[in-house]
């Protein structure tokens, strides 16, 4: 019998991070909107995106990084395609042997999952959490990458 995850509620709770009535009212917004209730409580600014990521990596079992000056591994990054980097927001954070770790912010979407393991051609793939604000900065910085590599490119062929 497969042993069940924690609710993210209850591990908000018992960090300290969440108190009982302020779950139970984002339970009943969730209820009406449908949203998740991560979202419901960032927007509410009931918790931290950190907190949200911290709780999310300990219910599913992932680990949680922080990115902050983190290195990026471009040649490694360009072998996904933009698609999978910017739409499905997760990133190539490095390959150790046959295994490639990525970051992502939602574990609860598989077909991301499948499309990671997909382009991971052969080697194994380990999912970290991070936080909404380190992704976005992941983003930005790889578009302003591609942007500069196109420019280059551009100035090359005139």
């Amino acid at each position: 019998m497969k042993k069940e995850e924690p609710k993210l509620g209850e591990i908000l709770i018992r960090k300290g991070w969440l108190s009982p009535p302020a779950l139970e009212e984002a339970l009943s917004k969730q209820k009406k909107t449908r949203q998740f209730l991560g979202e419901i409580l960032l927007a509410d600014r009931k918790i931290t995106d950190e907190q949200l990521a911290m709780a999310l990596a300990e219910q599913s079992g992932l680990a949680f990084v922080r990115l902050a000056n983190f290195y990026v591994d471009w040649p490694l990054v360009f072998r996904f395609s933009s698609s999978l980097i910017l739409e499905k927001k997760c990133f190539p954070l490095r390959v150790s042997g046959n295994e490639i770790t990525f970051a992502l912010t939602n574990t609860l979407d598989a077909w991301t999952v499948s499309q990671i393991e997909q382009e991971s051609r052969g080697y194994r793939v380990r999912l970290t959490l991070v936080t909404q604000k380190d992704m976005n900065e992941l983003m930005a910085r790889y578009r302003e990458y591609v942007n500069i590599k196109v420019r280059k490119q551009l100035d090359s062929e005139q």
